[in-house]
């Protein structure tokens, strides 16, 4: 019994620092607190291209596409989520939604929009701001047998209860060039 104890113990040890890495959030001060507390959050960095994601994180995004194949890669925002987050965090300031966003995006093999579906929204007033940002945004294209392709990206973010704290905006982020402070 004591030995199952340990081993489990190191198992869920080794696997904490790898669960941590899975979350990421845009953070700000929260009125009455000096702490910064998430205001929206992701599986990855909101200020990383495709190109700047890890293996490890590329890998989080491609499981959420059950057909693709090894060496195959989903679409993906050109210049990463950063300026979505700037969007969805105002957004968040002024009517505190709670709860997950599903949306996806068609997106053609010359990386340009097609089709936007949003599948859940935590307030349906978000609905034409997610609509308007993922059909005004260029993509990195999908890749099928190493060649472009059209596919559906997946945008899927939370918004943390804050129980109705209303945020003070203490970074800014920058439409074209990304985070002048870190998440």
């Amino acid at each position: 019994m004591l030995r199952t104890l340990i081993v489990l113990s190191a198992a869920l040890a080794a696997a904490l620092p790898a669960l941590a890495q899975q979350s990421y959030s845009l953070k700000e001060t929260i009125v009455g607190t000096m702490l910064p507390q998430p205001i929206l959050n992701s599986r990855v960095p909101f200020d990383r291209s495709w190109g700047q994601l890890t293996a490890e994180q590329r890998g989080l995004i491609a499981a959420d596409y059950d057909s693709l194949p090894a060496g195959d890669e989903p679409p993906y925002p050109a210049r990463g989520l950063a300026h979505f987050a700037n969007y969805l965090a105002r957004y968040a300031d002024k009517r505190e939604p709670v709860g997950l966003l599903v949306a996806t995006v068609g997106v053609g093999p010359d990386g340009k929009p097609r089709d936007v579906t949003v599948y859940r929204t935590p307030d349906p007033g978000l609905v034409p701001l997610v609509v308007s940002m993922l059909s005004s945004e260029d993509y990195k294209p999908a890749v099928c047998h190493g060649s472009p392709c059209a596919m559906d990206y997946l945008l899927r973010v939370e918004f943390p209860d804050r129980h109705g704290s209303p945020v003070t905006r203490t970074t800014r982020i920058d439409y074209l060039t990304g985070p002048k402070d870190s998440f």
